[in-house]
C-alpha cells in the first residue's frame, strides 16, 4: 500500500487526477444528499450564467493536488542533491536515476563533470551506461525479482573504464557508477608483470634442463632472457625498455654489453668498459636496493639528468628520460625507458632479471670451473698412464688432435667431436697395470708377456668405470686395439660392432706409432706411414681399419702430418723414408 501511495504522489498529473476526482465525487455526493436533484439544476444554471467561475470551481480540486505533488517532488530532489553536496568526498563518481522509460531524471555534479570531459551532452547521459541499463525491458525484468542482486557491468569509454550498478524501485532505477580506470590500468600492469615473471621462470626452467657447461654462452643467454621479458613480439606492455646495459663486475675493469630492444627481437651491441671511478654513474645507485628514476622527479632539467650516465652509453642510446637499476652479486643491470613514468612494477621486473642473470652467470662460471677440473683430471690420468711407457706426453696430445681432425672430416656432430678430442688420450690408461719391464722391453715379447700386454684395454675400461662423462673414453680404451677385420684384441670383434670412436682412435694410434721411434723400429716418415696404413706392410693391413675412417685419413693425411710436426718430440730420431 505504501509503495502505491509513493508511486501516485511521485507523479503530479496522476495525483491531481485521483485527488481532484475524489474531491468532486465527495462534494457532489454531499450536495445531492442535501438538496437532491435540485442541486444539478442549480449547477447547470450557474454554468450557463457564470461559465468562467464554474470552470475554475471544477479545476481547483485538480490544480491544488498537482501543485502540491509537484512541489513535493521538487523538494525531494533538492533535498537529495543537498545531501549529496554535503558529503562530496563520499560521493561515487556517477549517480543518476532513470524513469521507467530509461530517461535520466537526476545526475549528480561529479557525473556532469565527467560527461563534459568525455564530450557527452547531459541530455544523452544515458549513453554513458551499458546498453542493457538503457533498455526498459531489461530494467523491468530485473525488477520482477525483488531478491535479485543489483545489475552490474563494466564498460570502456576511450581511456576510461567505469563500473556501474543498477537498483530498481517501483518508481525509478538508481544507477551508481565508479571510474575504475586507475584500477583497471593497475590490473593490466599486474597481469603484464605476471606474464613477464612467467616467461622468465619458464625460460630459466628450460635453460637448466638443457644446460651444457661446455657450450653455455652467458652473454647470449642474457640476450635471450631480455628478449623473453621485453620484446614486444614476445610480450606487449605499455612501456618496455628500449635498451638494457648489463655489466659484469668480476673483471678488472667493470664492463658489459648494451642490448637494444625492438619490436621483433633483442640484439647485442658493442662492449662498453667503464672507467675506474664507476661510483658517479647511475648504475651504482642500485647497489643495495633496486632503484627507478624519472627525470622529472630527480633533476632540474633533462640535460642535467644525462650526467648520471657513462658517455659511451649516452652516445649509443641518445637522450635518457628514465631508468631502473639493480646490482645482484657480480651483475649490475640498468634499463632505459621512454614514455610513461616508471613505477615499482618496473623495478620488480629489473630486480628479477638481475637475479636470474646473476644465477646464470654463476652457474656458467661454476660449470666452467668443473669442466676445467674434469679435463685436468683426465689429462693427469692419461699422463700417469704414459709414465712407464716409451711414449711421451706429446703422444697423447697428438692422438687427441688426430681424432678430432678425423671426426671433423667424417662430418660428425659437435658433441662427438668435442668428446673424442679429450677422450682419445685415455686409450692406453690401462697400461698402468702393465709392468714397466714389459712396456720398455727392447726385444720381442714372449707369449706370456704379450698376453699381459693385451689385457691393458680391459684394465683401462675398469679404471674409467661407468661415468657418463667418460663413456666414450671407456669404449676407446676397451676397443682401440680391435680391428675392422676381426683380428684384433681383446675380444676379436669386427666391423660396426666396434664403436666408431674406437675405430677412429685405432687408426690415429697406429699412425702416431709409425711416426715414432720404438725399441723394435725406427721412426717412419709421413709418406712411409701413409703407405703402411693404406697399402700394408704385412704387419699392418688396410683391412685392419674402418673403410670410412681410412677414406677420411687419405683425404686429410697432410693435416695429420702438420699435427705431428707441431707437437713433435725433439728427442725423436730422424724419420726413415
Amino acid at each position: 500500500m505504501d509503495s502505491i501511495i509513493r508511486y501516485i504522489f511521485s507523479r503530479p498529473p496522476l495525483t491531481a487526477l485521483l485527488v481532484g476526482s475524489s474531491i468532486h465525487l465527495f462534494n457532489q455526493l454531499n450536495l445531492y444528499l442535501s438538496f437532491g436533484i435540485l442541486h444539478y439544476q442549480q449547477w447547470q444554471n450557474d454554468f450557463i450564467d457564470h461559465p468562467l467561475y464554474t470552470l475554475v470551481d471544477i479545476l481547483i480540486p485538480f490544480f491544488v493536488p498537482w501543485m502540491v505533488a509537484s512541489f513535493g517532488c521538487h523538494i525531494s530532489r533538492f533535498h537529495r542533491q543537498q545531501v549529496m553536496n554535503m558529503f562530496p568526498e563520499s560521493n561515487p563518481d556517477i549517480v543518476m536515476t532513470l524513469d521507467n522509460s530509461g530517461a535520466v531524471q537526476y545526475l549528480n555534479k561529479s557525473g556532469e563533470t565527467l560527461l563534459k570531459q568525455l564530450g557527452i551532452d547531459r541530455s544523452h547521459a544515458a549513453h554513458l551506461l551499458p546498453e542493457r541499463f538503457r533498455t526498459p525491458a531489461s530494467i523491468d525484468s530485473h525488477a520482477d525479482n525483488k531478491n535479485q542482486n543489483p545489475l552490474t557491468e563494466s564498460i570502456h569509454h576511450g581511456q576510461h573504464c567505469f563500473h556501474f550498478s543498477l537498483t530498481r524501485s517501483d518508481s525509478h532505477a538508481l544507477v551508481i557508477g565508479h571510474d575504475i580506470s586507475d584500477l583497471h590500468r593497475q590490473y593490466s600492469r599486474l597481469k603484464g608483470v605476471v606474464r613477464q615473471f612467467h616467461n622468465m621462470t619458464e625460460y630459466m626452467d628450460g635453460t637448466l634442463e638443457t644446460y651444457d657447461p661446455l657450450h653455455f654462452d652467458a652473454d647470449e643467454y642474457d640476450r635471450l632472457i631480455i628478449e623473453k621479458l621485453f620484446s614486444k613480439n614476445t610480450i606487449a606492455t605499455d612501456n618496455n625498455p628500449e635498451h638494457v646495459f648489463l655489466l659484469d663486475w668480476k673483471k678488472d675493469r667493470p664492463g658489459g654489453y648494451l642490448y637494444s630492444i625492438n619490436s621483433d627481437s633483442v640484439y647485442r651491441r658493442e662492449y662498453i668498459e667503464l672507467e675506474d671511478d664507476v661510483s658517479r654513474y647511475a648504475i651504482m645507485s642500485g647497489e643495495e636496493e633496486v632503484v627507478f628514476a624519472n627525470w622529472e622527479d630527480d633533476a632540474d632539467n633533462l640535460q642535467d639528468f644525462q650526467n648520471r650516465f657513462h658517455p659511451q652509453v649516452r652516445h649509443q642510446i641518445g637522450m635518457i628520460e628514465r631508468y631502473t637499476t639493480y646490482r645482484s652479486g657480480d651483475i649490475a643491470i640498468i634499463a632505459f625507458y621512454h614514455g610513461r613514468r616508471l613505477d615499482h612494477y618496473d623495478a620488480m621486473i629489473l630486480k628479477a632479471l638481475a637475479t636470474f642473470s646473476q644465477s646464470l652467470h654463476r652457474i656458467a662460471e661454476e660449470g666452467r670451473e668443473t669442466e676445467r677440473a674434469f679435463l685436468y683430471t683426465v689429462d693427469a690420468l692419461a699422463r700417469a698412464a704414459e709414465a712407464n711407457d716409451e711414449d711421451t706426453g706429446a703422444h697423447i696430445i697428438r692422438i687427441n688432435e688426430y681424432a678430432r681432425a678425423l671426426a671433423e672430416e667424417m662430418d660428425m656432430d659437435e658433441h662427438f667431436i668435442r668428446t673424442i678430442h679429450f677422450s682419445a688420450q685415455m686409450h692406453d690408461v690401462g697400461k698402468v697395470h702393465v709392468s714397466p719391464e714389459i712396456l720398455k722391453k727392447p726385444g720381442k715379447l714372449t707369449d706370456e708377456e704379450f698376453s699381459k700386454m693385451k689385457a691393458h684395454p680391459v684394465y683401462g675400461a675398469r679404471i674409467l668405470g661407468d661415468s657418463p662423462r667418460l663413456a666414450m673414453a671407456r669404449e676407446i680404451a676397451l676397443y682401440h686395439h680391435e680391428k675392422y677385420n676381426g683380428k684384433g684384441y681383446p675380444h676379436g670383434i669386427a666391423g660396426d660392432d666396434i664403436p666408431l670412436s674406437a675405430r677412429i682412435v685405432a687408426l690415429a694410434d697406429v699412425y702416431d706409432a709409425l711416426r715414432q721411434e720404438r725399441v723394435y723400429k725406427p721412426a717412419f716418415s709421413h709418406n712411409k706411414a701413409v703407405h703402411v696404413i693404406t697399402e700394408g706392410d704385412g704387419r699392418t693391413l688396410p683391412g685392419d681399419f674402418d673403410p670410412q675412417v681410412l677414406a677420411a685419413f687419405k683425404r686429410i693425411e697432410k693435416k695429420l702430418d702438420q699435427i705431428f710436426q707441431h707437437y713433435i718430440d725433439p728427442t725423436q730420431n730422424t724419420p726413415v723414408n
